[in-house]
């Protein structure tokens, strides 16, 4: 029977970083990446609620919510912004929130997934389906202002 996994495991593999393009002033923008498990609670009233809860535990089927936040600390516009973060271990990609963010397949190339393709060993290709999925990257279209702040998420499911 697959067990419990450690918060700290999933954590620790949803390792978000920064970049900016060459040739731009440095951006100051923090990162903080947070972990949730999806369920549905029933109120006394019998009346059912999705509820996020820190995933301190997590079972195979469980829904898993990855929540960055980001934060521009420095006095300047963070230009040309992206976020990338590859796919934790034992668990399968299920969306993202932002109808602008791109997966990979290969961890190299990036698009929106119905236009991306796995090569079967036979040489032939099919579309890419969520579990495909390596990595997701938001590419900020506007600048982050200084103090801005905000998030972006994905979602997944433990295999």
């Amino acid at each position: 029977m697959k067990y419990l996994f450690a918060a700290a495991a999933l954590l620790a593999v949803s390792t978000a970083n920064a970049q900016q393009a060459p040739a731009q002033p440095q951006n100051n923008v923090g990162l903080l990446s947070e972990t949730f498990v999806a369920k549905t609670v029933t109120d006394a009233a019998g009346k059912k609620d999705n509820k996020l809860f820190p995933a301190e535990r997590v079972l195979p089927g469980d829904v898993l919510v990855f929540k960055l936040s980001y934060d521009n600390k420095g006095a300047s516009p963070a230009t040309r912004f992206v976020i990338n973060n590859p796919m934790p271990n034992g668990v399968d990609f299920t969306g993202v929130r932002e109808t602008w963010a791109t997966v990979s397949v290969d961890g190299k190339t990036f698009a929106a997934l119905n236009t991306l393709k796995i090569k079967k060993p036979d040489g032939s290709f099919r579309a890419a389906i969520p579990q495909d999925v390596k990595a997701i990257r938001w590419t900020f279209a506007q600048p982050i202002a200084p103090g801005a702040k905000g998030n972006v998420m994905f979602y997944a499911v433990v295999k």
